[in-house]
């Protein structure tokens, strides 16, 4: 054998070697347990085998549907399925954890060939829902309306046409065949999980209704069954109302009573204060459900609701904008002043006397006198001034209506007082030998 035939060899002996290294390759990435999150960072579709093996929550699923089936014909057991609601609770959280990754994965991939898609469509369903019924083929969208209309709008069933032939004039990415299947296949699993969690959500809600028929008619089946696996009828009923919104709260999201409906449908600045109401409507349900035997009419729950409604219906009504009205016509007349003597009587008593009016009367080309007071501001004396000079300040004088006077009471008090004076003097005297003595000696005539 030549050194040709050896490189040959060689070369082929590497060939065979490099395509065995790619199919073990190959066979590690599909059964070397890729995991679910793996699978939306995962960029070669072709090394990708079957897509719904890889979902953690398919066996489990099928279980509770098999279960379910069992109990369905079955009278209701509320010691077994009290648990196995719990149970019913757990797996739609964990179904729908999942339809949220394979939606990621389903967009991720598909926006090479309709990038505008993920903005028109951002529920997780019906993504997955136009995807498998669209394809790589947006030519064709068109004729695929009637088939849209079954998940969507008429509206959004229109842009999405619209949208789809404007790109498919475009030069797009497009993908193949077995990558397109890998992408189907997982719009496929996202409609299985919704039809199971919807199977298994019709089995909870007519189970609640029976452990708790007013808690499921205040804040619905979905809701009430959360609250129930988490602390049973009995100690719902138990728990402070303040502690309902923290229930199924997990690193930071809100809980289960955030996702109601009757909180949903308010405005975000006032869910708060609706959280607080609702919570304390969900406590009375529970202890009516608590009391009441046998009954499932779940009648307060429907009242309390409708009350609920109604009060934050109130609270997010905006003021009430009454029409503008017009300022009354001004009345230009004098105001009526009340008369008579006692009314003409006060007011003399505030008139300004004669002296302060001569003090305000000055005589022309003449300085006028001053004097200081004890605050050390000057004060000005007009025509008082003068007067006083010639001594005919007396003789201005104040009115007798404005001089000071004195109440009747004080008089009284004061006449009261300089007769118990008198009195006291008089005493004093008559005690007193030498001054009685002085006082007769006063009151002899003198001799003539």
């Amino acid at each position: 054998m030549g050194l040709a035939d050896d490189l040959v060899s060689d070369f082929s002996d590497d060939e065979e070697l490099n395509s065995e290294l790619n199919a073990e390759s190959k066979e590690g990435l599909i059964n070397s347990g890729l995991s679910l999150h793996d699978l939306v960072n995962r960029q070669d579709l072709l090394a990708i085998d079957s897509v719904s093996g890889l979902s953690k929550v398919k066996p489990e699923v099928e279980k509770t549907i098999q279960k379910i089936s069992q109990l369905i014909g079955k009278p209701v057991d509320k010691v077994v399925e009290r648990d196995f609601l719990s149970e019913c609770n757990e797996i739609l959280d964990k179904i729908m954890e999942e339809i949220l990754i394979f939606h990621t994965f389903v967009r991720l991939h598909y926006h090479a060939v309709f990038p505008e898609l993920e903005a028109l469509i951002t529920d997780p369903v019906q993504y997955c829902q136009v995807v498998k019924i669209v394809g790589y083929t947006l030519s064709k969208s068109s004729k695929l309306e009637e088939e849209l209309k079954q998940y969507l709008p008429q509206d959004k069933v229109l842009v999405i046409s619209m949208s789809a032939s404007l790109q498919a004039q475009k030069n797009t990415q497009s993908l193949q065949e077995k990558e397109m299947q890998v992408i189907e296949e997982a719009c496929d699993v996202v409609q299985t999980f919704v039809k199971n969690r919807q199977a298994i959500l019709e089995y909870v809600i007519s189970r609640v209704q029976v452990f708790a028929p007013n808690v499921t008619a205040l804040v619905g089946p979905t809701v009430a069954s959360q609250l129930i696996a988490i602390h049973g009828v009995l100690g719902l009923s138990r728990t402070p109302s303040c502690n309902i919104p923290s229930l199924g709260s997990k690193s930071g999201n809100p809980g289960y009573l955030y996702h109601c409906d009757l909180v949903q449908q308010v405005y975000p600045d006032f869910r708060k204060q609706a959280l607080r109401i609702v919570a304390g409507k969900v406590i009375l349900a529970a202890r009516v459900d608590v009391t009441a035997d046998e009954d499932y009419s779940g009648s307060f729950g429907l009242k309390w609701r409708n009350e609920v409604t109604e009060k934050l219906e109130k609270i997010q009504a905006p003021p009430e904008n009454g029409p503008t009205k017009a300022l009354p016509i001004p009345i230009d007349q004098p105001s009526k002043k009340r008369g008579g003597r006692r009314i003409r009587k006060l007011k003399k008593q505030f008139e300004m006397s004669e002296l302060r009016k001569a003090q305000n009367k000055m005589e022309f080309g003449t300085q006028e006198e001053s004097t200081t007071d004890a605050f050390g501001e000057e004060i000005g004396l007009g025509l008082a001034a003068k007067n006083s000079q010639l001594g005919k300040i007396r003789s201005i004088g104040s009115v007798g209506v404005n001089q000071a006077k004195m109440s009747k009471s004080m008089l009284a008090r004061l006449k009261n007082k300089q007769g118990g004076l008198h009195n006291l003097s008089e005493e004093l005297v008559f005690n007193n030998p030498e001054i009685l003595e002085q006082k007769r000696s006063l009151e002899k005539p003198q001799g003539k």
